[in-house]
Order: C-alpha cells, then sequence, then structure tokens
C-alpha cells in the first residue's frame, strides 16, 4: 500500500500560555472531530474535513508538544477507529468504500509501504482499552447488565497483525475495563457489590471476587487488580472521592476536592505515566478534567463560569476565545504530559471550523 499524502486544510496559529501550548487550527469550510491517540510524544488526531460539495475528507493531524502541526489524508477510508499495537504503533481501522457492503479494515496510520491490502472483516463498534504484549483490544458494552459485553482482540506477531477474535463475555454486562499486564480485569455492579473478574485475551475467567459497593458507585477504574490495592474514582456526599480496596475487599473513601455537581459522563482514564492518571468528564454546568497521581488530585479543570478552564485547586483560569467548548478527545503525549482537544460548541445554523489542541505537562507536585 502507499503512504498517507501530506495535505494542508488548516490555518493554524500557536500560543504559550501558563498552562502549556495551545495550537489554533481553523478550516474554511467545516470539520467534524472524530479521536485521538498518542503517538510517540505527539498527538494523532483524526477528523473529517468537509468540501464545499458537502463530501468530505478523513485527515490525520500530528501535533508536537510545540505546537506544531502536520496534516495527512487518508486516500480511501471513513469512520476511523485509533488503536496502538503491542510495539506502541499508531493503527487505524478504518472502512473503505464499497458499493454493497460495509467492511473494515485495520492498517498502520504510516509506514504502509510494506503493508498488502488488510482483508475485510465486519466493523466492530466500542472503545481501544489498550494491549498486551501480544494483542490489541477494544470493548464494547450495551450499558445492561442483562445484555453481555464484548471484545475485539487484534492478535499481533512482529508488530504485524495476524488475526483478529471476537469474544462475547459471560453476563454480567456493562463492565469497567482495565488491562493489567497480560490479562484483563472487568468491574461490574451486581444488586448492592461490586463483582471484580480477570480474564485472559481468549475470555476464560481466571478469578472473581466480590466486593461490597457500600452504596458508592464507581465511575471509572484508576487501578484494579487481585495483587494489590484497586482504586476507583466516583462522587460520594458532595465529595469527588477514590475508593481504594485492598486485597481483602475492604474499602476505604479518599476525600480528593468538595465538588457538588454531578457528573454526567466520565471517560476511561488516560495513563501518562508515574501512577498518573488524567480523566475527562461533563455534567450539567459545563465540562473539563482532572488528574491524579497516587491517591492524591493534583489538578482539576472545570469550565463553569470560568471563560475556559478554571483549576479549581489554585484558581488559575485557562481563557480561551469561546464560551462554550466540547471536548473531544484527550491523550497522552510525553511522561507526565498529555493534550486535550477541543472544539466550540456549534448552533443551529452554524458549522464548526475550528479545533483547539493544549499541550501540557502535569504538575510534579499539588
Amino acid at each position: 500500500m502507499k503512504n498517507l499524502s501530506p495535505v494542508q486544510p488548516f490555518q493554524a496559529s500557536m500560543t504559550a500560555t501558563s498552562h502549556g501550548t495551545l495550537t489554533t487550527l481553523t478550516v474554511d469550510t467545516s470539520l467534524s472531530a472524530k479521536d485521538s491517540i498518542a503517538s510517540g510524544e505527539t498527538s494523532l488526531l483524526t477528523n473529517y474535513v468537509y468540501r464545499e460539495d458537502g463530501s468530505y475528507q478523513l485527515v490525520y493531524t500530528v501535533v508536537s508538544r510545540d505546537g506544531q502541526a502536520d496534516h495527512f489524508a487518508e486516500d480511501d477510508g471513513i469512520l476511523p477507529a485509533l488503536f496502538l499495537s503491542p510495539r506502541r504503533q499508531a493503527w487505524v481501522s478504518i472502512v473503505p468504500y464499497h458499493p454493497d457492503k460495509e467492511l473494515e479494515i485495520s492498517l498502520p496510520v504510516f509506514q504502509r509501504e510494506q503493508v498488502d491490502l488488510p482483508k475485510g472483516t465486519r466493523p466492530f463498534v466500542g472503545d481501544f482499552i489498550g494491549s498486551t504484549e501480544t494483542a490489541s483490544i477494544f470493548h464494547a458494552a450495551d450499558w445492561s447488565d442483562t445484555k453481555p459485553d464484548k471484545l475485539l482482540v487484534m492478535h499481533f506477531e512482529d508488530d504485524l497483525l495476524q488475526k483478529k477474535s471476537n469474544l462475547k463475555l459471560s453476563l454480567p454486562g456493562n463492565n469497567k475495563v482495565a488491562i493489567t499486564g497480560s490479562t484483563i480485569q472487568l468491574l461490574a455492579h451486581v444488586d448492592d457489590d461490586r463483582l471484580h473478574r480477570e480474564i485472559d485475551a481468549q475470555g476464560n475467567e481466571l478469578r472473581r471476587r466480590s466486593i461490597a459497593a457500600n452504596g458508592i458507585y464507581g465511575l471509572q477504574i484508576l487501578t484494579l487488580s487481585f495483587d494489590g490495592d484497586s482504586c476507583l474514582l466516583a462522587q460520594h456526599a458532595g465529595q469527588l472521592v477514590i475508593v481504594k480496596i485492598d486485597m481483602a475487599g475492604n474499602s476505604e473513601i479518599i476525600n480528593l476536592i468538595a465538588f457538588e455537581d454531578e457528573f454526567f459522563n466520565t471517560w476511561r482514564p488516560e495513563p501518562i505515566g508515574g501512577d498518573t492518571l488524567v480523566t475527562r468528564f461533563n455534567c450539567e454546568f459545563g465540562n473539563g478534567w482532572l488528574t491524579t497521581r497516587k491517591n492524591q488530585l493534583i489538578e482539576l479543570y472545570y469550565s463553569k463560569d470560568a471563560g475556559g478552564y478554571r483549576n479549581l485547586l489554585n484558581g488559575e483560569v485557562l481563557e480561551l476565545p469561546h464560551d462554550k467548548l466540547v471536548i473531544s478527545s484527550l491523550n497522552r503525549t510525553a511522561p507526565g504530559a498529555y493534550a486535550v482537544v477541543l472544539y466550540p460548541m456549534a448552533g443551529d445554523d452554524d458549522d464548526v471550523r475550528q479545533l483547539l489542541i493544549l499541550n501540557r505537562t502535569a504538575p510534579v507536585t499539588i
């Protein structure tokens, strides 16, 4: 296959702020932001860029930590799903045009000259959750504990994709999922308890335990293990908290900060190294992201009444040129650093024409 072609659909500008480097990308027509992922120490973004006639092209954008951006066009493909191979190379699953059927192919984003056109498979709609030493794994849940979750396991050898396996997990469904070494950790709520299971990449259950939930719903997994402490991010009694669970199943609540606004959604925490994770969220009054390290909150950016994003730990405001912004994605860059991709919320008669990418290093201390 041939490599991607460089394109230049954006006008770019960069601004240095006390919160990090802000890159602004603007198109003449409109765009639709899709996803981003780490690619070495850069961010790899996928976007649809629309033409005047209403057609669009899938464009990959590589943004470095200093804010520089390069763009590449996909010749034939839509519905991108970015993921990392076991050797941390950027790959993508896309659906090329076909008049009669919709099939997905998976291939490296760059350096395709040694790759033959892959055989298409039925598209898998789910989230990339990480890689083991030999496989890249996607997870799909039906938001119901009575319907089984599904896994797509992509098996690699010498950083080449060998095969794909679709697994249907045993009930309960609607699990939170994390990868620990070569195993996959599942956490589901069953009645008033939490069910913690460990499976291998073939879907075989290795261990399970029941943990008392004590009326607290775990929003996201920070760490989950049978062989050490586990930590869940949660809200409880007007506080943002971490629920720390020891190997025996005993729980301890660690208060992080008073936060009365209830989260509507949280996304899988992004590990950025050194036991540091960044989690994005939204709620009735805005959205934002928070960073935790070893059971401590080290920053919390929230858009409510901020004219941008206010770090609730020190009151400093990241001022941005739009009142309402959507967080499209968030990804690791270098150790201890990350990028947040945002775009202005469009009105009924407006198109999205701009992307904002904040490259930031998490604080070393609070």
